[in-house]
């Protein structure tokens, strides 16, 4: 936590002062300058979890919703955003403070409008309706109720 103010010189010893407000020192030293706080800056994707003291540096961590890119002595110093899976996929598997978000294509069958999940076709002959539409990755297939053909048969009796 402190620094030389001045060095031993005849009989007069080394004279320390503390690390100004924003600098630290974590070890003994005969230096003149203290370390300056490392910032965790929200535009890299990182939040101080502990403060810097006159004794030890800034603790940042990644921001939820974001993952490491960029290591700087065992911490990270810059995270991104995590990727958004895009309509016609879902999430395999979901993003960590270390690892992106791994987004997969929906199989032939299934949708997913939003990127979330992949949902099976409906089956329409299973509700006893018709397919009318075509299902892609990103809508479900258009069903509509079968109508039964009813028919009136009137009998006309003509005379003659």
């Amino acid at each position: 936590g402190s620094i030389v103010r001045s060095d031993c010189s005849g009989d007069l010893s080394t004279t320390c002062k503390p690390c100004p407000s924003g600098t630290f020192m974590n070890e003994p030293n005969g230096l003149h300058n203290c370390f300056p706080c490392r910032n965790c800056a929200e535009d890299h994707g990182l939040y101080i979890k502990s403060k810097c003291t006159t004794m030890q540096d800034s603790i940042c961590d990644v921001l939820d919703d974001h993952y490491c890119i960029e290591f700087l002595n065992q911490q990270c110093s810059r995270a991104i955003r995590h990727s958004v899976c895009k309509a016609g996929q879902e999430t395999k598997t979901q993003g960590t403070k270390t690892t992106d978000t791994v987004c997969v294509d929906c199989t032939y069958g299934f949708y997913s409008p939003s990127g979330l999940k992949c949902i099976k076709w409906l089956n329409c002959t299973a509700l006893n309706e018709m397919q009318t539409e075509d299902g892609s990755s990103v809508k479900d297939v258009t069903c509509r109720p079968t109508r039964g053909r009813y028919g009136l048969l009137c009998g006309v009796r003509l005379k003659k």
